[in-house]
């Protein structure tokens, strides 16, 4: 499973590998689950659209394909781009940038569309960069890199990709980004949540030091790619699949009001 959090809180888009493989919605007020997809193929890793009224994910396939659907399943999807080992990242906060991740000459790369244009054209290429956030307004991208030898949360502006930072220090993976631009968590080599208080001084990014939420194993073997957790807007609650297998399927482990109890240890901390 891959949850995702529609950008007002009320829905969660996954996908299910369960036999068929499709991307499902959860209705956490009518707390119903609705497939929105029905093909005869592997469809994974869905993203939102900023307005919430469509869904991006990935068609597995040779070539790979991502697609648009409306987040009812109301209709066809449409074909965006195609390529080898596709997942969607992030769609900009104006739908205009979705940015993807995808393996070309044998190379692991990450860039943006420009949703705007047809053809889409390929802007902002990051070489060996892996799950892209972007800031909320739009100014930063927040992605995961090996490029040191060992993978680790780095910044960098938008779109000129200049004004590199290194958050994590110490090893990171699967960086994302609060929605209110004012935190950034990712998970340690240690499988510790951590997160960083981030703030632009000067026209530069300022990221503070790493501090560390909960421990928590939710990555199965099969997820150690891909992004198995996301959280509120307002950074307070974590939804995330658990390593946990019942009757060979992933469950669902869902954190709430995490936050009194960890930030009031935080703040007591030396």
């Amino acid at each position: 499973m891959y949850p995702r959090l529609s950008p007002d809180g009320t829905r969660l888009a996954v996908d299910i590998e369960d036999g068929q493989n499709d991307v499902w919605v959860w209705n956490f007020a009518r707390e119903v689950f609705d497939r929105i997809t029905a093909g005869p193929g592997i469809e994974r890793n869905p993203e939102w659209t900023a307005n919430g009224a469509r869904v991006i994910y990935t068609i597995v396939g040779s070539p790979d394909r991502l697609v648009s659907q409306v987040s009812d399943g109301g209709s066809q999807p449409e074909q965006i781009y195609r390529g080898d080992f596709l997942q969607p990242w992030k769609v900009s906060k104006d739908d205009r940038w979705l940015f993807f991740g995808e393996r070309q000459g044998g190379q692991v790369r990450s860039a943006a569309l420009d949703l705007r244009s047809d053809p889409h054209p390929v802007a902002a290429v990051l070489p060996s960069a892996t799950q892209v956030d972007l800031s909320p307004d739009g100014r930063w991208i927040v992605y995961q890199s090996d490029e040191s030898g060992r993978n680790e949360i780095y910044t960098r502006s938008f779109p000129a990709l200049q004004d590199r930072t290194v958050v994590s220090g110490g090893g990171g993976t699967r960086p994302v980004w609060r929605r209110d631009g004012s935190e950034l968590f990712f998970v340690s080599q240690d499988r510790n949540y951590m997160s960083v208080a981030v703030t632009t001084v000067s026209g530069h990014l300022q990221a503070g030091k790493p501090r560390q939420l909960f421990v928590h194993d939710v990555l199965d073997p099969s997820q150690r790619s891909r992004r198995a957790y996301d959280v509120s807007a307002d950074g307070q609650r974590f939804v995330m699949t658990s390593s946990t297998w019942v009757g060979g399927r992933d469950t669902f482990a869902i954190v709430l009001n995490f936050d009194q109890e960890l930030r009031r240890r935080l703040a007591s901390a030396p």
